[in-house]
């Protein structure tokens, strides 16, 4: 990888880094959270589609991004030293069917467009893992940049939103 390249990819982990605090901390503000609808979000200048998922899917789903993003920092760090059979666990690690269990109705939640990018960019680290294990230098690259190229396609595409309690207690 080139210096050029690990910094674009250091650049673009700070920035999805900083998207997911922001996400997390309701946007910096000392106003309790509040969801919006797709028409509020867009008057704001966030065009992306809401995705609304209730507290335990919405956890989930946060874990899951962090879990890439530590994936592609240790590929990097694999990439470095170089440490093929680390970067082949390490992707496979990723790949289709590695999301864990998830929570009742995350998948209903989800909408159709998202989970098309999912199977896409976990295909992509299985596509990276395939090219270590062969030695395929530029195969691997380029599956890395699909699964980044995705990622970013999706955060670009999509926002996570918390439903709100009702407060009542049953």
């Amino acid at each position: 990888m080139t210096k050029s390249q690990s910094n674009l990819m250091l650049a673009l982990l700070a920035g999805v880094f900083g998207i997911l605090l922001y996400i997390s901390f309701g946007a910096g503000t000392d106003e309790p959270a509040k969801a919006k609808s797709v028409t509020e979000a867009q008057v704001a200048g966030d065009p992306r589609e809401a995705v609304v998922l209730n507290a335990e899917q919405h956890q989930f789903a946060l874990e899951q991004m962090r879990g890439l993003l530590v994936t592609i920092r240790d590929l990097d760090a694999a990439e470095t030293i170089p440490d093929p059979a680390t970067a082949i666990e390490l992707a496979r690690a990723q790949g289709p069917g590695s999301g864990g269990k998830h929570p009742d109705g995350f998948h209903e939640a989800l909408p159709e467009g998202f989970r098309q990018m999912s199977q896409a960019m976990r295909k992509s680290f299985a596509g990276m893992a395939d090219a270590a294990a062969k030695g395929d230098k530029p195969a691997y690259q380029e599956s890395q940049q699909q699964a980044l190229n995705t990622c970013i396609g999706c955060h670009e595409t999509y926002r996570f939103e918390q439903q709100q309690s009702s407060g009542i207690i049953d």
